[in-house]
């Protein structure tokens, strides 16, 4: 498996190489200096950041697997599939985020603006996360085996954790645009080393619960330091006091009726996650929709 990952990448880069003839651009003699400091100062502190983040990930599976048994470790990665796809949507939206704060941090209006599109992205990624939650007890035992059935407790954590992921990773392109990549680094370091002290603690306790909670915990923890380390070196992050409460409100109820076990609890959760989706991205989907209606209308004219 590890021959077949390494040579295909190979393949790929011989491709790339050679189909666009990057070699032509390739000389050891055009190494500017000054340029190579600037990119080493840059990207050497993303090493440590890289190792914190694989600890990270790795440190749940050897702690399981050594406290409890390999078993659970099947558990803890099917409960983890739905946070996982979640993380993957942003991830690709994140592609672009990153390169426009890169190209606009220096604008006189970009804490407005960074202000304003972080609050819409938000608004959309938590209503997905509670729409997740309200839709795993109707997902969960069609999309994975009876077998793997007590991960189903461990998916409304993970999905919170999977939030705060992604509010560290929409504040953390400050760092990126300004190129402080220590920020990054430490916290990253920091971060790791909660989740593991975290899981440590309470493993003996809760067992798998502590694996989802220390996640939770670590990504909580990540994204207000942020918050506070961003306010204090470059300007405030304003989030909506709208989403904030309306999460506080409607994340508790989906959660008491994702435990309860009943049907029409589940439906009623579910159809509140809808409405609740709804009201809070009206403002983005009267936007989506008049844009469709415009295209619509530019097509008539022109047939």
């Amino acid at each position: 498996m590890l021959l077949a990952n390494m040579m295909g990448q190979l393949m790929c880069f011989a491709y790339i190489m050679i189909s666009l003839k990057v070699y032509k651009y390739i000389s050891i003699k055009s190494v500017v200096k000054e340029i190579r400091k600037k990119l080493l100062k840059y990207s050497i502190p993303l090493i440590p950041n890289a190792i914190s983040w694989w600890i990270f990930n790795a440190s749940d599976r050897l702690i399981v697997s050594y406290l409890l048994d390999l078993g659970k470790n099947g558990i803890l990665a099917a409960s983890h599939k739905f946070s996982g796809v979640y993380i993957a949507a942003y991830n690709i939206f994140n592609l672009s985020w990153t390169e426009m704060v890169s190209l606009h941090i220096k604008d006189s209006d970009f804490p407005e603006f960074f202000n304003k599109m972080v609050n819409i992205v938000l608004r959309l990624f938590t209503a997905m996360a509670i729409g997740i939650i309200a839709c795993m007890p109707f997902l969960y035992p069609i999309m994975i085996n009876h077998r793997y059935s007590y991960g189903f407790r461990l998916v409304p954590i993970l999905m919170l954790g999977s939030l705060f992921n992604v509010v560290v990773g929409l504040i953390s392109t400050i760092y990126v645009a300004n190129k402080n990549t220590k920020a990054i680094a430490n916290t990253s370091i920091i971060s790791a080393t909660i989740n593991i002290v975290v899981h440590l603690a309470l493993i003996r306790y809760v067992g798998l619960f502590a694996a989802a909670i220390s996640t939770l915990v670590s990504f909580l923890i990540m994204s207000i330091y942020r918050l506070y380390d961003i306010k204090k070196k470059y300007f405030k992050i304003k989030i909506d006091t709208e989403l904030i409460i309306k999460s506080i409100i409607i994340l508790p109820i989906v959660i008491i009726c994702y435990y309860s076990n009943n049907i029409i609890s589940n439906i009623m959760s579910l159809v509140v996650s809808v409405i609740y989706a709804c009201d809070l991205n009206k403002n983005s989907m009267n936007t989506v929709f008049s844009i469709i209606k415009n295209k619509i209308q530019i097509k008539d004219q022109v047939k």
